[in-house]
């Protein structure tokens, strides 16, 4: 008996130690598939919704925790609106002229259980960035940037989808 405490206490001392991670599902057990509709867009930057639309598939895709259905046929829904796309200087060289710029996507998302139609969870102005250098060995484009927020994005919808309940 003393052993398994021992050792109980030995566990529970590692798992609490920084950098122990412990993966967690936190789909509820009814939720076994989820619909991804095109993104609504409100911004002024056209097709953002669908390289976001096609991004969030292809992480749900590849995690295989929901399998992706047509939203009349899923047990949840994921639904979301692009609110704002901005470009903006970000950077200025010695010469005070523009070398480095920030693309940022913020958007609304929701997540409902269609089975028990209730709301998971929402969120508004989730935001990514991502830099591009107009010059220069590391220099990138516009479109570069947008795909690089545009995966933070897909990243955190999935996370917070499977994860974060």
């Amino acid at each position: 008996m003393r052993r398994i405490l021992l050792l109980s206490a030995v566990l529970l001392l590692v798992c609490t130690l920084p950098g122990c991670y412990t993966a967690r599902n936190s789909v509820p057990s009814h939720i076994k598939s989820i619909a991804i509709p095109v993104f609504a867009n409100k911004s002024l930057q056209s097709a953002v919704e669908d390289e976001l639309t096609q991004k969030v598939i292809e992480r749900f895709q590849s995690n295989n925790q929901l399998r992706l259905a047509e939203p009349g046929e899923a047990d949840a829904e994921l639904d979301g609106t692009i609110t704002t796309y901005t470009n903006r200087v970000y950077r200025f060289n010695n010469q005070e002229r523009a070398d480095e710029y920030i693309v940022t996507i913020t958007l609304d998302v929701g997540v409902m259980d269609r089975a028990k139609n209730r709301e998971l969870w929402s969120q508004e102005g989730i935001r990514a960035s991502a830099t591009y250098l107009i010059s220069g060995a590391q220099a990138r484009t516009e479109a570069d940037a947008r795909k690089e927020a545009v995966a933070q994005l897909a990243d955190i919808l999935l996370s917070r989808t499977v994860e974060g309940w």
